[in-house]
């Protein structure tokens, strides 16, 4: 049961809501908002976040987004089905690696076919081939790369891009599955973007998308993950008005089927080996 009290006294009103504990997040059901569990400590009757700061952070992105849970009428083929499925339960891997990029100071959210997947249908996509994080480049610092190789649980696979535009990190959870990491840059005041490079060719890419307009929360599988209030707008953008129908992942080419993807330029030789590392 969600409650939610005025307590008056004399001199002050307090409004006190109860929580409804849903896995590793607090859902005050009359509000619809959703905040990340965090260390507390006891002042009295009372438990306080230890981490003031955080807590506002969360509180700012606590607006609770309902997916919209479409039925999908798949064939279940090999080439829907895809030949490297994601472990099940990966929400769990993705949620480990949220943690560590806030622990990192960042306030990470999911995006492309991540973000399409929870919206859609409530889950990942089942012939998805990783999972997508965006990290805004204000919060990136020099250090992550550091960080991201001692990661505890996850390989860092690679690195793509320069620091100043076009960065890009892959993980691999141990037990399998890939996760990217897209810092997202400025491109203009109404809009941001994610770089991209295609190995054999040296051609870059960016995807140009609205910027969000402030950041909420959903839920995927019991899981919470940040998502940017405009998820419509976003997902139009990025997929076209058709969004809410399946595309095959063997048939979607990820730097030409989305509508608002534009070539950014190749790099050199000399640059590939500067800006193209894989560590495993």
């Amino acid at each position: 049961v969600s409650l939610h009290y005025q307590l008056a006294s004399f001199q002050d009103t307090y409004n006190v809501s109860y929580y409804v504990d849903k896995g590793d997040f607090w859902w005050i059901r009359k509000a619809e908002k959703v905040l990340l569990k965090q260390a507390h400590h006891r002042v009295g009757p009372l438990l306080v976040p230890v981490d003031l700061q955080r807590f506002i952070e969360f509180n700012e992105r606590s607006r609770r987004i309902p997916c919209l849970n479409k039925k999908m009428h798949r064939n279940r083929t090999k080439e829907q089905e895809n030949a490297y499925p994601l472990p099940k339960n990966f929400e769990n891997q993705m949620a480990e690696l949220r943690d560590a990029l806030i622990d990192m100071g960042t306030m990470p959210f999911i995006t492309g076919g991540t973000l399409l997947g929870w919206y859609r249908e409530c889950a990942i996509i089942p012939h998805t081939m990783d999972a997508d994080f965006g990290v805004l480049r204000e919060e990136y610092r020099s250090n992550m790369l550091g960080q991201l190789k001692s990661l505890p649980g996850f390989d860092l696979f690679k690195r793509i891009g320069r620091d100043y535009d076009s960065l890009e990190f892959t993980l691999v959870a141990h037990g399998g599955g890939p996760i990217d990491i897209f810092i997202v840059y400025d491109q203009d005041d109404d809009h941001v973007y994610t770089s991209g490079l295609d190995k054999p060719t040296h051609m870059r890419f960016k995807w140009i998308q609205p910027r969000a307009k402030g950041y909420c929360s959903g839920v995927l599988r019991r899981r919470l993950f940040f998502v940017p209030c405009n998820v419509d707008e976003i997902l139009t953008t990025e997929y076209g008005k058709d969004w809410q129908n399946d595309h095959p992942t063997s048939k979607f080419n990820w730097w030409e089927s989305s509508p608002n993807v534009v070539e950014n330029g190749e790099f050199t030789k000399e640059e590939m080996k500067k800006y193209y590392i894989q560590y495993y």
